[in-house]
């Protein structure tokens, strides 16, 4: 009895709310007739057991692993095949008018008026510049939907990896880079922007640091004046140190010199030696003919 009990009430329970919206609808709206007794034997089976009709089971069903908001997955190939196959295509509306009507930059110029810049923003686009300029590396990356606590703790990282974080918008980014040499980030601008100062040039620790940053993709990174991709970023981290380098390339230039002073040297010094041994032949041979002296 006991074992039945528990065995209808998962079924209730998963069933609750539907089973109780359609005795609802059968009673008031008089739908199927031959429905009603159905559903009056199970609601009156329900209160005999006392099972609750409010508390339906809960299950959790797939993607039990966390979200990847960097990676996110694409959806399921038949999935994806129906929605292609069921969204509606129209004409383009904006076919065959010039671009001169179609341009959004000409329609905002004509009709939008042009704000005046805000004397405040200036200040912040000096100060910004001022601090990209005293940073050994300065980094563009795209910021991923967070939370306040999240973006604290991100902050805190970057601190104590000698790293600073700037937020500026795109206003104040423009006019801090215009007539710059920095100007060709502008166009990394787009949306959810983040700029890192790092004070030491550290490759490898910028992308490790990536990898701990969940929220973080680096989009360009400018270093001695240069703007670097991310893949130019890994072929720089993979180098050895500069000294290292210099060691190298002096040891190279040595030996080039040590090998020329070599061969210039090699032929008198066979020769000196051929003298050498000749002249000690020579002594050798004078010594034997001598004959010895009568004391």
């Amino acid at each position: 009895m006991l074992q039945s009990k528990l065995r209808l009430s998962n079924i209730f329970r998963s069933s609750s709310l539907l089973l109780e919206r359609w005795y609802h609808c059968a009673s008031f709206q008089s739908t199927n007739a031959s429905s009603l007794p159905i559903l009056e034997k199970v609601y009156s089976f329900q209160n005999q057991f006392h099972l609750d009709l409010n508390t339906p089971m809960v299950q959790s069903v797939r993607w039990r692993r966390p979200l990847g908001i960097k990676r996110a997955k694409i959806p399921h190939k038949a999935r994806a095949l129906a929605i292609e196959l069921t969204y509606e295509k129209y004409n383009y509306p904006l076919a065959g008018l010039p671009a001169s009507e179609t341009c959004i930059n000409a329609v905002k110029a004509k009709y939008v008026k042009k704000e005046e810049d805000n004397p405040f923003e200036k200040i912040l686009a000096r100060e910004f510049l001022e601090e990209v300029k005293a940073g050994q590396m300065f980094v563009v990356g795209h910021m991923h939907p967070c939370t306040a606590e999240e973006l604290f703790e991100q902050r805190v990282l970057l601190h104590r990896n000698n790293m600073k974080y700037l937020f500026h918008n795109e206003n104040i980014a423009k006019l801090a880079f215009t007539g710059t040499k920095y100007e060709s980030l502008l166009h990394l601008y787009v949306m959810f922007s983040i700029n890192i100062v790092c004070y030491d040039k550290d490759f490898s620790k910028l992308l490790k640091l990536e990898r701990q940053l969940p929220f973080l993709t680096i989009l360009g990174v400018v270093v001695e004046d240069r703007i670097l991709s991310v893949a130019d970023l890994k072929r720089a981290a993979e180098l050895p140190s500069l000294p290292l380098m210099h060691a190298t390339l002096l040891q190279t230039l040595t030996s080039q010199q040590q090998t020329l002073t070599r061969q210039l040297n090699a032929q008198q010094t066979e020769l000196a030696g051929a003298l050498q041994r000749y002249s000690e032949m020579s002594h050798a041979e004078t010594a034997s003919s001598t004959p010895p002296s009568e004391s």
